[in-house]
């Protein structure tokens, strides 16, 4: 322990979102002389699916759930949960179900855009303020932590602060106003950039992901003091595997962003790779492990020859997705496509690291912080062409049909670097500095 005197942080965040960095890192930080406790909107703590982290966080650290609180989006919930069977039959089809989702997602937009300012969150700032100013005056906080997205939890740090005195660092998983992947028109990131700068302003130091996003933060805040500390994982929640699957399966687990992501050259490599012979169609099973992606569906669909070789498999619990992981042949990961966003670390390749199987990385940008890492932990190849997929899936096909498994190089110490146990000691840093 560094500190020979425990010094209390409240973390404000909503855990649902900030998990599982903030739950990881949380965890770890008692160990260098902080009693972290969190609060946050109403969230099952015992459930690891939704904070995908261990089931007895709450029995290591505090957290304080409050009460009576709906999010923005309540309403619009309702209303769209009525025809989610509905639309569920509709995922079958290629024409309604992508006309569907859009009309959706456009309905979603445009009341996020009027009714969710800064985000759905808005209406938990009351709430939060009345109990932080409790716990702040029971607990005897030395200092405030929040994390975003959601940035609410900015707007009751920025708070808190002014009421209290108490130093403040703020940590920003994703970028505010300058978020790579900004859903909502131009007129209203010119109004939450003026709220950003206003809130932050006030922070003692500020925490991101990634070196790109660290100089962007640099140049809007020159005065303050920010800190790179990338997410990771949780060594408690590696089980080593000893059997990898039979086939030569490719696996992808979480969300596909279709406007930043894309398998489309994947997916044509393998086709071109099956007709010519140098892939054999029985020994494929590709499977996508997440929200159904209409275009992928469509892709699949129209390379009929792959049908039965590429899967979508849905949602599956988080536990289960690292299982999966750790079974694998290769882990697919689809880099930003995005040639003026080189900052964005896709949050699953943290687990992949952690699942030690090698990682195929598709797209991107030469340069981005997936090559470095990859190249830094040799745990994966990254691939910008389609020869690229091309020459590499065929390298690494012919390594499973001789030993029947593909091989895993990765360096195990370089890799230890994104343990949230380490990274925990890098935040000790960050807010010991802040309460100077």
């Amino acid at each position: 322990m560094h500190n020979e005197k425990i010094k209390k942080v409240l973390i404000i965040t909503n855990l649902l979102y900030a998990a599982p960095r903030i739950s990881g890192i949380a965890k770890y930080l008692t160990e260098f002389g902080w009693e972290p406790i969190i609060l946050t909107p109403p969230v099952d703590s015992d459930s690891r699916n939704a904070l995908r982290c261990s089931s007895n966080l709450g029995e290591q650290i505090k957290i304080i759930k409050t009460n009576g609180y709906r999010d923005s989006l309540w309403i619009l919930k309702k209303i769209l949960s009525l025809f989610k069977s509905h639309n569920s039959k509709l995922a079958q089809q290629k024409k309604c179900s992508r006309r569907t989702k859009a009309i959706i997602s456009a309905a979603l937009r445009t009341y996020q855009t009027f009714f969710s300012y800064p985000d759905k969150d808005r209406n938990w700032l009351k709430t939060a303020l009345k109990v932080g100013d409790e716990i702040i005056k029971k607990e005897k906080i030395s200092i405030l932590l929040s994390s975003s997205a959601p940035y609410t939890s900015h707007l009751i740090a920025c708070k808190l602060k002014k009421q209290f005195g108490l130093p403040w660092v703020a940590d920003l998983r994703d970028l505010w106003a300058q978020n790579a992947n900004y859903p909502y028109p131009w007129w209203r990131r010119v109004f939450e950039k003026k709220l950003e700068v206003k809130t932050l302003s006030s922070a003692n130091a500020l925490i991101t992901v990634s070196e790109p996003w660290a100089k962007k933060l640099t140049y809007t805040y020159p005065q303050k003091k920010v800190y790179v500390i990338t997410n990771g994982f949780d060594s408690n929640n590696i089980k080593q595997v000893t059997q990898l699957t039979h086939k030569f399966s490719i696996i992808y687990t979480g969300q596909i962003y279709s406007h930043k992501q894309n398998p489309t050259k994947l997916v044509q490599a393998i086709q071109n790779l099956v007709v010519a012979g140098h892939l054999n169609k029985k020994d494929l099973e590709i499977n996508f492990y997440g929200p159904t992606n209409y275009s992928l569906q469509w892709l699949i669909n129209e390379n009929s020859e792959l049908s039965t070789a590429i899967k979508q498999c849905g949602l599956i619990p988080w536990e289960s997705a690292l299982q999966k992981q750790r079974e694998a042949q290769l882990l697919l990961l689809l880099d930003w496509e995005d040639t003026l966003e080189k900052g964005v670390y896709p949050r699953k390749i943290f687990e992949y690291l952690a699942a030690g199987r090698p990682i195929l990385s598709v797209g991107g940008s030469s340069g981005d912080v997936v090559e470095n890492l990859l190249a830094q932990t040799k745990a994966g190849v990254c691939c910008r062409t389609m020869t690229d997929i091309e020459t590499t899936l065929k390298i690494f096909y012919n390594e499973y049909k001789n030993a029947g498994r593909v091989t895993y190089n990765g360096d195990l110490d370089e890799i230890n670097k994104y343990n949230y146990r380490v990274l925990a000691e890098q935040f000790d840093i960050a807010l010991s500095e802040a309460d100077k």
